[in-house]
């Protein structure tokens, strides 16, 4: 697995360790939505198939249709994240509809198939997206090049390329193999030991932005930590888009 990018404009992606250590201690529990997007067959709903069942058998996954829901625990080094994750359609004829989904997305992951220089080119396509749909002023992104069980000369992409592209975005970057389980745990553990740090970057933003902002949305589109974000004796719940309250799954066919 490549190590995850530091770019120096993203302070979010180095800083989770001291976030954690200001609380004394307690590890944090963080809790958002999150998206994975990328074109066609680079392989997000055996990503997440990974994720959940790191034992199933993945090679009769077919592409999803639609967009498809999740919730699942990500337990990283320093802190527990509890994802609600919408696995998106990257066939371009569904691609109008999958970014209806963006919105109050905490964060975002970029997948790309690294044997294939298209799925990488479409990359910036899917961030201008996030960028113009999603509704908050701030997202973590989290950058993966799936297929490197594929051999090194099929490759595409070089690993320092898309680490560069990482950096320049202010993204994280790890590489997986979705059919070995290679990289696949690591790449969202790094996501849930980031989000403690942006969840407090993003919390500054959403004060910054005033009153009114707030009362229109009180908890949309960022990390929650779920000692604040709970009620007292109630059952913490997922952030998520008005969207969620339709169903778990939308036209997903695996």
């Amino acid at each position: 697995m490549a190590a995850a990018a530091r770019p120096a404009g993203a302070s979010h992606a180095g800083s989770g360790a001291s976030s954690v250590g200001s609380t004394g201690g307690r590890r944090p529990v963080i809790e958002g939505k999150v998206i994975v997007i990328g074109s066609v067959s680079v392989g997000k709903t055996s990503l997440l198939g990974r994720l959940t069942k790191p034992h199933a058998d993945l090679r009769t996954v077919c592409p999803s249709v639609g967009v498809s829901f999740l919730q699942h625990t990500i337990e990283g080094r320093d802190a527990t994240l509890r994802a609600s994750l919408w696995d998106t359609a990257g066939q371009e004829r569904f691609r109008a509809m999958s970014s209806l989904y963006y919105r109050l997305s905490a964060a975002a992951v970029l997948v790309f198939d690294v044997t294939s220089r298209q799925s990488f080119d479409d990359l910036p396509f899917f961030l201008s997206n996030v960028q113009s749909t999603a509704g908050t002023p701030h997202v973590l992104f989290l950058v993966i090049g799936n297929k490197t069980d594929i051999s090194p000369s099929s490759r595409a992409v070089a690993t320092a390329e898309a680490r560069a592209f990482a950096e320049s975005i202010g993204a994280l970057y790890c590489e997986t193999s979705a059919q070995t389980g290679a990289g696949v745990r690591q790449a969202f553990a790094m996501l849930a030991d980031a989000a403690p740090a942006f969840a407090a970057k993003q919390q500054a933003a959403k004060a910054a932005a005033g009153a009114a902002a707030q009362e229109r949305s009180p908890m949309a589109g960022f990390f929650q930590e779920v000692a604040v974000a709970r009620k007292a004796g109630s059952r913490p719940s997922l952030v998520v888009s008005e969207a969620a309250g339709s169903g778990g799954s939308s036209g997903g066919c695996c």
